[in-house]
């Protein structure tokens, strides 16, 4: 399973992020695409691994969809769990521990049964997070996400954001570059007054001389 990020785009006084799924379901090692449902669900980690929040993903169609956008509301680490499940076929035996999708749901086969609906409770149990699951179609993806770095500092936005070892800098780090980028604006927004203040004289003296 594969899974990639495409840069955020401008959403408001927000981002949004799109994931895509570039999975090669080849029909042999990985199941086709259309023979299944993917699940995905998302966090916003902390520097520490702690969970800040769960990540929005916007609506989209689980039997089709191969793209994932969400809103970025925050500079930081998130974290994405992602899973395909291949739905269920009356004809296939199954094992204990296969997953299906049945009508929108994940179920997880109690026994060998072959021809037992997943509602059928004697065989089957229902997994309520599918994300959760360890599979051979199932991943984790790590991604330190940062477009308001990008907004402030362009070019040096990852020496703010991310420290030596890849990871999303501490909240004091953090703290220090979005106060920092405050300073910059500020003095942006004096070099500008400055330049009218400059202007306007100029002009009053053209003027004077006219």
């Amino acid at each position: 399973m594969t899974l990639s990020y495409t840069n955020e785009s401008p959403n408001e006084a927000i981002y949004q992020g799109t994931l895509t799924d570039s999975t090669d379901y080849d029909g042999t090692t990985i199941p086709l695409r259309e023979s299944g449902a993917v699940f995905i669900k998302g966090y916003k980690l902390t520097h520490d691994s702690a969970v800040d929040s769960e990540v929005v993903i916007n609506e989209f169609d689980a039997e089709t969809a191969t793209e994932f956008t969400f809103d970025v509301e925050k500079d930081g680490w998130y974290q994405f769990m992602y899973i395909f499940v291949e739905t269920y076929d009356a004809g296939t035996a199954y094992a204990e521990g296969d997953v299906v999708h049945y009508d929108g749901l994940v179920y997880q086969a109690l026994d060998a049964t072959i021809g037992n609906l997943p509602t059928d409770t004697d065989y089957w149990e229902l997994v309520e997070e599918p994300t959760e699951l360890e599979t051979s179609y199932s991943l984790v993806y790590d991604i330190i996400i940062y477009p308001f770095a990008k907004k402030l500092f362009g070019d040096l936005a990852e020496e703010y954001a991310i420290s030596a070892d890849g990871t999303f800098k501490d909240v004091e780090q953090f703290t220090a570059y979005k106060e920092m980028g405050a300073i910059v604006t500020a003095l942006q927004a004096a070099n500008i007054r400055q330049r009218w203040a400059g202007a306007e004289r100029i002009s009053r003296y053209a003027a004077s001389l006219a």
